[in-house]
């Protein structure tokens, strides 16, 4: 290793072989780049676990410029080894215990490939790769241009809606939105690093340079669903400022009114998404791990835009003093729907299909597991083949060709344009006995070679390979478990705490009501549940239970300042009042995902698929799921609210 001595010109630092190292990578607990706040210079902080601060304070004390080992009036310096490579050699300015740093001339890029080799030195094992994913280069220019044009197409239709459903003041619920992608790169840095506060590994950032995190397929999935719930705030107001002019109230005051008493629905709500989208990044990893940061930075910067910007244009162009209501249409004007008469039908329908489609999943899943888990969940080898539409060969045929390696292969044609899309999923990877003993320990290339012998006429051509060993998918499942669950618990508490336990209740039923109907159908379309579908199903988690805080804000309101109702009545006119937005919102969050199901393809189509499911499935479960189990929690008493809590 070469070392820069400032002028110009080099040293060369050498390492006897014979030398034992005095600390060790098992000794190094993390390392990371930071950023001195008054030089403004970038060094490489570190931390040793406690037996490893002991014996660095000894050997930084002994040899650091006049220490026992060190009679000169330079530290000595430390070799820092690598795979038999000197990777740094800095010089020991001062006695260093369990945390200390390096410094020097670094540049951003110099100082996280420093803080990178520590840390991969401080693994306790050899590396060893336990999933991998390939896609051509026409797959992944495809599934970009796609993405592109599912949230260009997700961007106009919100607008477009927007427009023509409240005018002039959808016009400014649509700057909101241009800002919302202005201003998304900022908000995606934001959220990056606080929420690598929360990774387990320390590349992850949490204290690292502040840099745009990659934007993968399902970071464009969360952009695009993003887009369709950035609207639900102002629509809130909106509806808040219809009713404070049928109130005969001014511009002026039915904007302030608006604005106040959407805030608490709002606030609640997002936080609620938010909740999600951070348990959705611990727990998750890779790609679903951008998925939650996009919509958690969606969520955040939809909330600044919808409440502190959208006013600000209110307040500066419209006439405090004028009378006439805003322009706007209106789907329901003064609806007086029953929806308490018919809980007990809905509930009682709502909860037979979820036990005839989890039947249905349960019975497919101990038939045949690879047919319904997807690779990332059971571990194994998934090729995507692209082939000749009028060559291609009978499901039977292939699975002939294939019985020798692996006889339980799942073999599926999917829909597509143009040539032929073929799945093959096998249990064997690298890991496996007959893997292992492949040339390479390529599973795809010999399933590939295979194919192409036996079917030359069909000219098959690998599009993506994933691999994932069975360990990798053992701990995705467990993680995927735990997501739901914590998200299920996590919201119910804070439901709970925010309003009352009932309330709670009513939701996190709702909740598993969307969830478990949104699985079951999709499974029965005869899809593969993977790690990006259980993505979706906490993004439904994370969307229904925006719903049902809003109309549960309204009953809690409306709890408040009528004393007169029963229980049952003041239920049916909060749904009622609640009813306009509950189906814009759904409308502009259809929109968008709808995009992505006609642009989509692979595992964002699957996303898209679900979550079609789970807006219906959502919007469906805040009226007739949550009320009602709220409800009768409360044995259609009215539930006392402390009227400091309530405003």
């Amino acid at each position: 290793m070469l070392e820069d001595n400032g002028d110009g010109t080099y040293s060369p630092n050498y390492v006897a072989r014979s030398t034992e190292p005095r600390v060790t990578g098992e000794d190094l607990v993390s390392a990371a780049v930071q950023r001195d706040p008054t030089t403004g210079q970038l060094s490489i902080g570190f931390r040793l676990s406690g037996e490893g601060g002991r014996k660095f304070s000894t050997l930084t004390r002994n040899y650091k410029a006049h220490g026992r080992k060190n009679p000169t009036d330079r530290g000595r310096q430390l070799a820092i080894v690598l795979d038999d490579t000197l990777i740094s050699a800095p010089v020991i300015n001062s006695e260093i215990g369990s945390q200390g740093e390096i410094t020097g001339r670094f540049d951003a890029k110099a100082a996280k490939k420093l803080a990178d080799e520590l840390n991969a030195g401080a693994l306790p094992a050899p590396m060893k790769i336990l999933a991998e994913t390939t896609v051509a280069p026409t797959v992944g220019d495809d599934a970009i241009h796609a993405g592109s044009v599912a949230a260009a197409m997700g961007f106009l239709l919100v607008a477009i809606f927007m427009f023509v459903y409240y005018w002039r003041a959808g016009l400014v619920a649509d700057v909101a939105l241009f800002l919302d992608i202005a201003l998304l790169p900022t908000a995606l840095i934001l959220c990056a690093n606080i929420l690598g506060v929360f990774a387990h590994d320390p590349s992850m950032g949490g204290g690292g340079s502040m840099q745009l995190p990659v934007l993968t397929m399902p970071g464009i999935a969360g952009l695009v669903l993003s887009l369709g719930m950035a609207v639900d705030a102002n629509v809130l107001i909106f509806e808040r400022i219809r009713e404070e002019f049928r109130a005969g109230r001014t511009a002026g005051k039915a904007i302030e009114n608006g604005y106040g008493r959407a805030f608490t629905a709002i606030f609640d709500s997002n936080l609620t998404t938010i909740i999600t989208g951070i348990i959705l990044f611990v727990v998750g990893t890779g790609p679903v791990r951008g998925f939650a940061i996009m919509l958690t930075a969606g969520v955040v910067i939809s909330m600044f835009t919808a409440v502190v910007v959208t006013r600000l244009i209110f307040d500066h162009c419209v006439d405090p003093s004028r009378t006439k209501p805003f322009k706007m249409l209106q789907v329901f004007k003064n609806p007086r729907f029953d929806f308490m008469k018919v809980q007990k039908y809905a509930v009682g329908g709502a909860f037979a299909l979820v036990v005839i489609t989890m039947v249905i999943f349960a019975v497919r899943l101990a038939t045949n597991k690879a047919a319904v888990l997807s690779v990332d969940l059971t571990g194994g080898t998934s090729i995507v083949y692209e082939l000749k539409q009028d060559a291609k060969p009978e499901t039977a045929a292939i699975r002939a060709a294939l019985d020798d390696f692996d006889n339980a292969a799942v073999i599926q044609y999917q829909e597509g344009v143009g040539d032929a899309t073929l799945l093959v999923k096998t249990g064997e990877t690298a890991e496996t006995a007959k893997g292992a003993a492949l040339e390479n320990k390529d599973v795809g290339a010999h399933v590939t070679k295979l194919l192409q012998a036996k079917f030359p006429d069909a000219q098959f051509k690998a599009a993506s390979v994933d691999e994932v060993g069975s360990m990798v998918g053992a701990d995705l499942k467990k993680s995927g478990t735990y997501a739901v669950v914590f998200s299920l618990l996590a919201i119910l508490i804070y439901v709970g705490f925010r309003f009352q336990f009932g309330f709670g209740l009513g939701a996190i039923v709702a909740l598993a009501h969307d969830a478990l109907i949104s699985l079951g159908l999709f499974s029965l379309c005869g899809r593969q549940v993977s790690l990006i579908v259980i993505t979706a199903l906490l993004t439904i988690i994370g969307y229904s239970v925006n719903d049902t805080v809003v109309l549960f804000d309204r009953i809690r309101e409306m709890l408040h300042h009528d004393k007169k109702m029963t229980f049952a009545e003041l239920c049916n006119v909060s749904i009622n009042a609640c009813l306009s937005r509950t189906v814009i919102t759904s409308v502009t969050t259809f929109f968008a995902v709808l995009a992505l199901f006609a642009f989509g393809d692979g595992s964002i189509f699957d996303f898209a698929l679900i979550m079609l499911f789970g807006v219906a499935a959502g919007t469906f479960s805040s009226v007739f799921i949550a009320t009602p189990i709220m409800y009768w929690w409360y044995k259609g008493k009215r539930p006392a609210f402390d009227a400091e809590a309530a405003q």
